[in-house]
Parts: C-alpha cells; sequence; structure tokens
C-alpha cells in the first residue's frame, strides 16, 4: 500500500522523488499532446502547423524512453539515453522558431489558446527539470545530466513557440 515498483522491481514509496520526476515527464507529455490537437484546430498556416506538430511529436517520443531511462536506478542501466545530437536538434528547432522575433517587456501568457498552452507545457517542463536536478544530486545520478539539459531546452523551446504562435496571430503580449 502506498509503494509502487521501478522497471528493475524494486518496490519503492508512492512519494519517492523518482515518481515525481516521472510523473512530471508523464505531465509533459499529455500537455505537449494538448497543444498538439489545438494546433491542428485552430491554426490556419498548414506549413507552421505541420512543421510545430512533427517537432512536439519528436519531443513527445523522447519523453517516453527518458522515463525509462530515469526509472532504471543503478547498477542497471537502460538502453536509452538523450544524445547531444538530440539536444542539439532541439536547439536547431528553437533557432528557426526565433527568426524574425524580438522580445520586449514581461510577457503574460494566454494571449491564445495555442500560445497558453505551450506556456502551461514549458512551465511543466521547468518543474520536471528541477524535480530531476534534485534527484540526480540526492542519488548520484549523473548519468541523466543529458535528460536535465534537454529539459531545460525544452522549456526554452516552449517559450519560444509560444511566443512565436501570438506574434503569427499578430497579438502584443505584453
Amino acid at each position: 500500500m502506498g509503494n509502487t515498483s521501478l522497471i528493475n522491481g524494486e518496490r519503492r514509496s508512492k512519494s519517492d522523488l523518482i515518481f515525481e520526476v516521472l510523473g512530471d515527464l508523464d505531465e509533459l507529455s499529455s500537455s505537449i499532446g494538448i497543444v498538439r490537437s489545438i494546433l491542428s484546430s485552430t491554426t490556419k498556416e498548414r506549413a507552421y502547423q505541420q512543421e510545430l506538430n512533427t517537432e512536439l511529436l519528436v519531443v513527445q517520443r523522447l519523453l517516453i524512453p527518458m522515463g525509462g531511462q530515469i526509472a532504471t536506478p543503478p547498477p542497471k542501466t537502460s538502453p536509452y539515453s538523450i544524445s547531444q545530437v538530440q539536444i542539439d536538434q532541439l536547439e536547431g528547432y528553437q533557432i528557426e522558431r526565433m527568426k524574425g522575433m524580438s522580445l520586449k517587456g514581461f510577457i503574460i501568457p494566454g494571449a491564445l489558446t495555442l500560445s497558453a498552452a505551450l506556456d502551461m507545457a514549458r512551465a511543466i517542463s521547468r518543474r520536471a527539470e528541477r524535480h530531476l536536478v534534485r534527484y540526480i544530486g540526492e542519488q548520484f545520478a549523473q548519468h541523466l545530466q543529458r535528460s536535465q539539459i534537454y529539459l531545460n531546452r525544452l522549456s526554452d523551446y516552449l517559450f519560444v513557440a509560444a511566443r512565436e504562435a501570438v506574434m503569427r496571430a499578430g497579438i502584443d503580449e505584453t
């Protein structure tokens, strides 16, 4: 009661920090799914919709094995880990989204549904990163540092994607 198993069969309390991290990743993937559903029903720019949807799907597909790696505590190792190539790919997405954008002033989320959903995913990504940083420190889990970097870059990407959505809609968020 109040316990659950990791991939290796080890039983831990449901209040263990590892389950906070795994729950954050699950919530993050679900929130990105909401973004994708909003995107498909609201934007009329087909190329933009397809590009953003593809990028977000790449992210969702990485979050699942990232959770598997986190749920496999040492000394066992997961066959999957975030690579520098995947981090670089995400940074490339962000650079593309930033083209022609200038940010000034503070941002108040909620200018439109799509940007608000992207901002919610960003906030969840930041929480997941904070929990993962704590887990890495407490469990000496340095093998998860690339996952932490990926979550950090993901929150930046989601912030930029939200701003781009607002810019494309011609709305001033400040």
